[in-house]
Formats: C-alpha cells, sequence, structure tokens
C-alpha cells in the first residue's frame, strides 16, 4: 500500500493463491492434484473476466515464497506469453520436477529462450543459510549461459525465514 501511496506504482490486484500443501504447483500424473491446471486455464482467466485486468503478459508477474518462488519461476519460464516477470523468495527450484529434466526450470528456460531473454525482468533473493542456496547456485550459471537477465541478491547469516527475508527484500518483491 505504501508504493502505491507514495505513486510508486499503479493500481494492481494481487491474487495470492494456495498450492496446497506439497503439490509444487504442478498437476500430479497419478493423482486428483490439478494446481497448474487450476491456477493457469481456470483461476487466470476467472481473473481476467471478473476484474479489470490487462489481460497480455504485460499486465501479469508472479512471486512466490519456497514452493511458490519455484512455481514462479517455472510458470515465467513455461508460459512466457503470461507474464513478463517473476519475483521469489527463497525458491525451491524445481522441487518435483520429473527426473528426466522434462518440465522444470531449466528446460523451459531453453525451450523458450527467444521469447524470455530480454523480455522477461527476475529478481531472487535467498538467505545463505536456507538449504535452498545451492540450487539457485546452479540456476544462476544456467541463467548467464543463456544470457537471460536477473537480479540476486542473497543474506549471509539467514536461513529458510520468510519474516527475516520480508523484512530484507519486502518493497522489492
Amino acid at each position: 500500500q505504501k508504493l502505491h501511496r507514495d505513486g510508486q506504482i499503479e493500481d494492481v490486484i494481487y491474487v495470492f493463491p494456495n498450492g496446497g500443501h506439497f503439490s509444487r504447483y504442478r498437476d500430479w500424473p497419478d493423482a486428483n492434484v490439478k494446481t497448474e491446471t487450476f491456477l493457469i486455464q481456470e483461476l487466470i482467466p476467472h481473473i481476467d473476466e471478473t476484474y479489470r485486468t490487462i489481460t497480455t503478459r504485460e499486465g501479469r508477474a508472479l512471486s512466490g515464497w519456497s514452493m511458490g518462488g519455484d512455481g514462479s519461476l517455472r510458470f515465467v519460464f513455461k508460459y512466457p506469453e503470461m507474464f513478463c516477470a517473476a519475483a521469489t523468495i527463497s525458491a525451491a527450484i524445481d522441487w518435483g520436477a520429473p527426473e528426466d529434466g522434462s518440465d522444470s526450470i531449466f528446460s523451459w528456460s531453453r525451450d523458450h529462450l527467444d521469447q524470455v531473454r530480454e523480455k522477461t525482468a527476475l529478481l531472487m533473493v535467498v538467505g545463505e543459510e536456507d538449504q535452498l542456496y545451492g540450487a539457485h547456485q546452479k540456476l544462476l550459471p544456467h541463467l548467464d549461459e543463456l544470457g537471460i537477465e536477473y537480479e540476486f541478491h542473497s543474506s549471509p547469516g539467514v536461513g529458510h525465514n520468510l519474516g527475516e527475508m520480508s523484512q530484507q527484500y519486502g518493497e522489492e518483491i
């Protein structure tokens, strides 16, 4: 609200879907968990039909913490026609991705490189004591190799703690 009140951002609609306990923001092939389908094919169209939204990719960005950060990164690369940016806090990078590497942040960033490079804004923050820090250290060289720009911040002495990360980066995310 402060950023809006101070004129730093325009009107915005925030939608906070809960991906469910351990859904990994994916559709499960062997169960009736269809979180990705719900979000991409049902929730977003419903929001667009119900509210005054910008229905192009320029009008949609993602943000998420932990499992939601993973979903945000995977969706921004998997559906580049829908989203222009992703900001993550302590993303659980490729948690639950198939072992063959398909349907992963790594595979979608390669497959949709022309649609995301120089067209998608990325911000990632993670604590250096977070068990997810190492996964970020694997992803960043991959993005560098592809020429995908990003902003990355790490916090020394901070573990997997949303409160501490929000205090440090709340307005940026």
